[in-house]
């Protein structure tokens, strides 16, 4: 047992990151853990909960009952890293039940870093806790972590001066795609059509280039008020960068041109 326990260790360190993996899986997650205790690795082991919860993450439905009890496994040894906690936040947030990424917050089981507060905000965006979520970008903002997430809460819960608030708050190299899609998208997602429109005008006015996600954003917004000048300019963008071939782009474009009329445009997409 001992000599198959330093082979599984050693196989493990000589994999690294488990981020290099290739196709990671919930098979390959239980191969992983049955041979480790096999071999007499406790689930403890650092190294071994690290591969096994970066598996789970990485799958579509990631069971979180199994990644908990991943996490309580390394409780009870020490302080704990903050990877295994934030992979388990992001799975938490991403399930039917965020709560537990926000029970296990207040626990204080590490210290946060960079990778903390998405999963935190999003899991507050997903259960409209304006309060907690207000609570978690202080203390973001406090301990020096710019985040583009607060944009995504507020607008969730449909506070609009916040979500303009936090963005002009942001230094400006904070200020990235990401951040001007979250503000895009509170909007479009809450039938702020115009908005949507302002916001995209001062993103080309800061000469940020639009991606997919924004572009679904304005044609939504051009479908909706009937702006359809302004939606083939936006057309003719997705086709010159080789968009049109994203199903969220052609969906939306088909939306514009049928809610404006123009059935023959939308049979051609």
């Amino acid at each position: 047992v001992g000599r198959r326990r330093r082979w599984l260790i050693g196989w493990l360190e000589e994999r690294g990151d488990p981020v290099h993996l290739a196709a990671p899986s919930l098979a390959a997650a239980k191969q992983i853990h049955a041979r480790a205790l096999r071999a007499g690795v406790p689930t403890s082991h650092p190294l071994l909960a690290k591969h096994l919860l970066f598996h789970l993450a990485v799958l579509r439905a990631p069971p979180l009952r199994y990644a908990v009890a991943v996490l309580s496994r390394l409780l009870p040894h020490g302080p704990l890293d903050p990877f295994p906690l934030n992979t388990v936040h992001r799975i938490a947030a991403g399930s039917f039940r965020p709560c537990v990424a926000l029970e296990l917050h207040r626990r204080r089981l590490a210290p946060p870093d960079t990778h903390t507060y998405p999963s935190l905000l999003q899991a507050c965006s997903r259960l409209l806790a304006l309060r907690e979520g207000e609570c978690l970008h202080t203390e973001a903002a406090k301990n020096g972590f710019v985040q583009n997430s607060p944009v995504h809460l507020y607008g969730a819960c449909g506070l609009f001066e916040s979500v303009h608030k936090v963005f002009d708050e942001m230094p400006v190299h904070g200020q990235n795609l990401v951040s001007w899609n979250s503000m895009l998208n509170s909007f479009a997602a809450n039938g702020r059509p115009n908005e949507v429109l302002t916001v995209f005008r001062e993103m080309l006015g800061v000469n940020f280039a639009p991606d997919g996600v924004t572009i679904v954003s304005v044609l939504t917004a051009c479908a909706e008020i009937g702006a359809l000048a302004l939606g083939r300019r936006v057309h003719v963008y997705a086709e010159k960068v080789v968009l049109v071939d994203n199903s969220h782009v052609s969906n939306a474009l088909i939306n514009l041109y049928a809610k404006c009329g123009i059935v023959n445009d939308a049979r051609l997409i």
